[in-house]
This record gives structure tokens, sequence and C-alpha cells, in this order.
């Protein structure tokens, strides 16, 4: 969901994001386990998401957390290989200069 994706950014920084996804848990057993966001700002996105997509039933209020959960996740995965790949390009057009 766009709308936590947004706030993510807004309250964390790019470093803070590095490394992390929302639970800490990694469902993969090759890929190296993550920390976990900072919870109190997690819940502040999550109370934000829940007022205003408010929802009248549990089950949908905890789908709607679920998707904003994947995306914020996802929105962390693309910032890795964007700053990977910056980093890489960076390095190399370094050895060029030397």
């Amino acid at each position: 969901m766009v709308f936590a994706t947004k706030i993510l950014h807004k309250i964390f920084t790019i470093d803070e994001l590095i490394g992390h996804n929302v639970t800490g848990k990694t469902f993969n057993k090759y890929i190296k386990s993550k920390k976990a966001l900072d919870e109190k700002r997690v819940n502040y996105i999550r109370w934000l998401v829940e007022a205003n997509f408010e929802s009248s039933n549990n089950n949908n209020k905890e789908d709607l957390w679920k998707s904003c959960r994947t995306a914020i996740n996802k929105s962390i995965r693309k910032n890795e290989i964007k700053n990977s790949i910056n980093t890489e390009h960076f390095t190399f057009l370094n050895k060029l200069d030397s």
C-alpha cells in the first residue's frame, strides 16, 4: 500500500531501513536475517493506516495490515538493491579513474 510506504520514508532514514524489515523475520533460509524496524514507529504507521482506511471487521484490518507490511518490506528491498547498485557503480567509476 502506497500510503504506508510514503509514511515509512517520512519517519525512517534510508540508513535505518537498510538491513531491516517490519518484523525482523525472514522466511528464506538462504537470506541473512534482518533486524526489526523500530516497533513504536511501525505501530504508528499501522495506526495511521487503520485510522485512514477504516474497516468494521478485524479480519479486514489484519488483511489491510498484511498488505501494508508486504509493501513496506518490498519498498525496503527495492531501496537496498538501488543503494547496492549505486555503490557498486560508484566503486567501478573510482577504479576507472585510478
